[in-house]
This record gives C-alpha cells, structure tokens and sequence, in this order.
C-alpha cells in the first residue's frame, strides 16, 4: 500500500508539472521572450501574464529534475566505466534521440534556416524546448560520479554542488552543459530527499509557512529578473547574475518540497477514476512535453487562434487546447509500436 501512494504522489507532481510547463509556454508569447514572437505590441499591458509565466516556469522546472533525480535508481555497479555505459544507452535513447529527432522537426518549422552547422547545432544543443532533455541526460551523466567521489560525504558533495551550479550559471557551454551543472543540485536533491523520506514530515502548519515563503522568494526573483544586466560591467554584473541565480535556484528547492508535500496529502483524496485518468497522464508525461510546443506554436503562428479569441483570452483557450490535443497525439503514438520505440 505505502509503495502505491509513493507511486501515485510522483504521478500527481508530474500532472501538475507538465500542465505548468504548458501555462508558461501558452503565455510565453505575452512576455516578451526572445524565443517567442510576440502576439501583442505593449507587453506592459501584460505584466500580469509575465508573472503567471515565471511562476509557472519556476515552479515546474526545478520540480521535475527533483522528481528525476527522486526516481534515479541506485546502481548497484561499482566499476564506473559500466555505469557510465549503462547511462549513455539506457538514457541516451530514452532523451537524447527524441531531443534530436524532435528537434530536427522544431528546426525546419520555426527555427530560420542560417546555415547547414547553425541548424545542426541548433539541433544537438536542444531545439527550443528540447533543451530539458539533453540537459537532464547530463545529470544523469554527472551523477554517478558524485556519487564515487563523495560517498558518504554529504556536507563536502553539497558544497561543491552549489559553488559549481553558481559558477557554471555566469557561462554558457554547448550542449547544455553549464545548464546541466546549474540543474544539477536539484537531481541530487532529489536523490538525497528520497533516502531520508522517512525522516522529513513537514504538516500543515511548516507547509503553508514553506508556501508563503516560497511566494516571497518568488516574488524577489521575478524583481531580480527585470534587471537590465547590460546596464552594468564587471564585478557588478557578475554579482547580479549570481544573486539571480540563487533566488532561482532556492525557489527551485523550495518548490519541489511544497510540490511534493501538497501531491502526497492529495493522493490520499482523489477517487479511483481520477487516480486512474492521473496516472495515464503522469506515464505519458515526457511525451506529452515532447508535443505541447510544437502545438502551442502551430497555435499562434500557423493557425493565429488569438484572431478568433479575444486577446487576453488567448493563452487561457491555448492552455485547454494543447493539453487536450497533446494527451491525445500522446495515446495515439503509444499505440503505434514503431513510434513507441521513438518516444
């Protein structure tokens, strides 16, 4: 019984954050990101709809390489090498090749055609969203090494883990390693909260104390955001960068917990037939993130659903929609066996 509710809270956590990555894609365009064109002139007009996207980005992001690195099994293989082996065929073709395939369609629809090496590029660096894929293989990479150099060694591993996330977040390394190593903290807290587990009980009380801090560190880091980091040189900008850094990643940390505590009081109150429907959803996941941004934009730019909605309705029809049509892209690809291979 108490391995079913484990089963079921991580299934939960990932409804709740795959629905959060589509919020923030479906009103990514009302931000003002670089990566999305723009769907109105004044993004000011706006400025909630910026909040909602950083919230939800915040939130799900760091949530779910917690929720990876809660998962990773404990390999049993001592010789490094074979674990290194195992790691780069196992999650190789569980990330990378979706991440590459994928991410060759996301490059001839929207990405501009430059040059032959820019589009490769483009590709194997994680086109658009895919970037979480190639990014999370790396943690699965870096891993196992932690965990030779630094066994039983929590305070020295936990040390390093920050210095090396703070600096890797001031450089931008190909193929997503400096995201990687900014990201890595949360894999292995994840590793770490899962071995005391049974030791960490926060209750009601420590748990809406937990959100409203949570809210507050939100809160500064959507401020941090809107520095103009261009407007400083030198040691300013680099202490800027880090400051934002550690608003974010402590967010990170922090949302992963209350995430985790709110799905685990959940799952002992939701019926059968919602727990079911919860867990198709949770092992079609990764799928259905697969799918949601190229949906999202087929939405904007090839069909310009905001032309038959109203504007600020927009991003909330766009929510319903891409859930709905990538659930279902999701069940049909299952089905298909060489597909399935695929994803």
């Amino acid at each position: 019984m108490k391995e079913r509710v484990f089963l079921f809270n991580i299934a939960l956590m990932r409804v709740f954050l795959v629905l959060f990555i589509i919020i923030d894609h479906c009103f990514m365009p009302f931000t003002g990101s670089i990566s999305w064109k723009p769907l109105v002139p004044d993004m000011q007009e706006y400025s909630v709809y910026k909040l909602i996207s950083v919230f939800s980005v915040t939130v799900s992001l760091g949530c779910f390489v917690f929720v990876s690195g809660y998962l990773c099994k404990s390999n049993s293989i001592d010789n490094l090498l074979l674990q290194l082996k195992t790691v780069f065929f196992k999650k190789g073709k569980r990330l990378l090749v979706p991440a590459f395939v994928f991410g060759a369609l996301f490059c001839l629809l929207f990405h501009p055609f430059i040059s032959i090496q820019d589009s490769i590029y483009f590709v194997v660096n994680g086109a658009g969203h895919l970037w979480f894929l190639v990014m999370l293989f790396w943690c699965f990479v870096f891993s196992p090494f932690l965990d030779r150099w630094f066994k039983n060694q929590e305070i020295p591993k936990w040390v390093i883990l920050i210095l090396l996330s703070l600096f890797f977040s001031l450089l931008s390394l190909p193929f997503r390693i400096s995201t990687a190593f900014f990201y890595l903290p949360l894999f292995e807290f994840g590793k770490s909260f899962k071995k005391f587990e049974s030791r960490f009980n926060l209750g009601l009380g420590r748990l809406f104390v937990c959100i409203a801090i949570l809210f507050v560190l939100l809160s500064i880091y959507y401020i941090m955001r809107g520095v103009n980091i261009d407007l400083y040189t030198g040691i300013q900008r680099v202490l800027i960068k880090v400051s934002v850094s550690i608003a974010q990643l402590t967010s990170f940390f922090l949302s992963s917990i209350v995430i985790f505590e709110l799905c685990k009081i959940l799952s002992n109150k939701i019926s059968e037939d919602i727990s079911l429907f919860v867990t198709r959803i949770s092992a079609a996941s990764m799928v259905i993130y697969i799918f949601q941004e190229f949906i999202i934009r087929l939405l904007y730019y090839y069909l310009g659903i905001q032309l038959y909605v109203p504007i600020t309705l927009t991003p909330f029809f766009a929510v319903l929609i891409t859930f709905f049509i990538a659930y279902i892209m999701t069940i049909l690809c299952l089905n298909n066996n060489y597909l399935k291979q695929l994803l």
